[in-house]
């Protein structure tokens, strides 16, 4: 189900990408929203779990074209996820404490 979440909003990204939306927009903030509660879902609220996530969200050696593809939709959704969640008052590297 993770697997097909992430399919579902990497796809989404490249196409706010592309009808070039901002980030911070509402469709932008929405994504955000998406994906970091998929985020929450996954780790089951444990956000020490998000250093060993991300390192495994690098996919080394996985094929170029994926990772070429994944590339552009981290153009959209790195600044996306800082707005959603310092507008959420979150620091997710602070040990899962809330600002």
């Amino acid at each position: 189900a993770m697997i097909q979440t992430f399919t579902h909003l990497q796809e989404h990204a490249l196409q706010l990408l592309q009808n070039g939306a901002a980030p911070d927009s509402p469709q932008g903030q929405e994504l955000a929203s998406a994906f970091w509660q998929m985020i929450q879902d996954f780790t089951g609220g444990n956000l020490e779990l998000l250093p060993k996530l991300m390192e495994l969200g690098n996919f080394s050696g996985a094929d170029p074209a994926w990772q070429a593809k994944q590339a552009r939709v981290n153009e959209f959704l790195g600044p996306a996820l800082e707005v959603y969640l310092r507008r959420q008052g979150v620091d997710p590297f602070s040990k899962g404490e809330e600002k």
